[in-house]
């Protein structure tokens, strides 16, 4: 009797595990399969982009709603960002500031090498008295180097100390490629970044709601001030390039040796696309080279997202 109950338990225990292993199965073909199409729809996608004449030399397409890059070319290697830079000297600014509205003093001693060098300017003269927040668009929307300087002096006293902070805020998020030497993006051998580490860095920016505001704007006006009796708006270098719908946002940077890149944001069916490329090869700051190659790409991710 002993015998045929324990047969009797042995036979319901391989047909329970029978039953649990198919219904398991059953789970992870589902699941594979639906792996399988995401991979199928992702493969076809990069084949299109391949098809591209993309002038970039490095470019990274990453996809901030899923946390992933969907597209990549020498996405790691290290390369010069120009006025990209100044995404983490704002994204820095804000996170060190406690009120953007204050009114502070244009430091003169913004402008000692920027002269010398020649770089882009928003049209702060020294003394003028602004809010942080005219600096932060003024660094961004014009790329002005005097306006990225003064927030450095004010925050940290000197450049180098707001660069310690740039880089410490670096290394907090975990861009490994990427040291920043100054915070306008003049030329330096030790100020350079990958177009991944960057695509992470805008994604976290991203997450705060003036940086996006600044970001994503096509002009601003400040207030008057004792320099400009009427203000002084400032026009995004970006949007004068494009009047793409795809593109929401960005930042344009261009050095000699940095060639010109680009970062900018869409959001196409949903999903929210980061691009960021460095290294095309154009004559100028003028130049719309790495404008066309944004416009081309988001149009084959919007062509295979229908």
């Amino acid at each position: 009797m002993k015998k045929k109950s324990l047969l009797k338990g042995i036979i319901v225990l391989l047909t329970l595990t029978i039953v649990i292993f198919n219904l398991f199965s059953k789970g992870v073909k589902s699941d594979t399969y639906l792996d399988d199409e995401v991979s199928k729809s992702n493969t076809e996608l990069k084949k299109d982009l391949e098809r591209l004449d993309i002038e970039s030399k490095y470019l990274t397409l990453y996809d901030k709603t899923n946390n992933k890059i969907v597209y990549s070319i020498s996405g790691d290697k290290k390369a010069y960002p120009a006025s990209l830079t100044k995404l983490m000297t704002v994204m820095a600014g804000i996170d060190e500031v406690k009120d953007v509205n204050e009114e502070v003093k244009v430091p003169i001693e913004a402008y000692d090498k920027l002269y010398q060098e020649g770089a882009s300017m928003a049209g702060f003269s020294p003394g003028e008295r602004v809010s942080y927040k005219d600096l932060l668009y003024g660094a961004i929307l014009p790329s002005g180097g005097e306006a990225a300087m003064s927030i450095s002096y004010l925050v940290s006293g000197s450049e180098q100390g707001f660069v310690d902070i740039m880089n410490r805020k670096s290394d907090e998020l975990g861009l490994k490629n990427t040291h920043f030497k100054n915070s306008t993006g003049l030329h330096s051998e030790d100020n350079y970044s990958t177009t991944n580490d960057m695509s992470f860095l805008i994604s976290h920016a991203l997450d705060n709601s003036l940086f996006r505001e600044i970001y994503s704007s096509k002009r601003y006006s400040m207030k008057e001030s004792n320099k400009h009796s009427e203000g002084m708006t400032f026009r995004s270098t970006l949007f004068e390039k494009t009047d793409s719908n795809l593109i929401l946002g960005g930042k344009t940077g261009y050095t000699t040796q940095a060639g010109n890149c680009l970062s900018t944001y869409s959001k196409i069916n949903g999903v929210e696309y980061i691009l960021v490329t460095m290294n095309a090869n154009g004559k100028s700051s003028r130049d719309k080279i790495a404008v066309r190659d944004a416009e081309n790409i988001y149009q084959v991710v919007y062509n295979n997202s229908k």
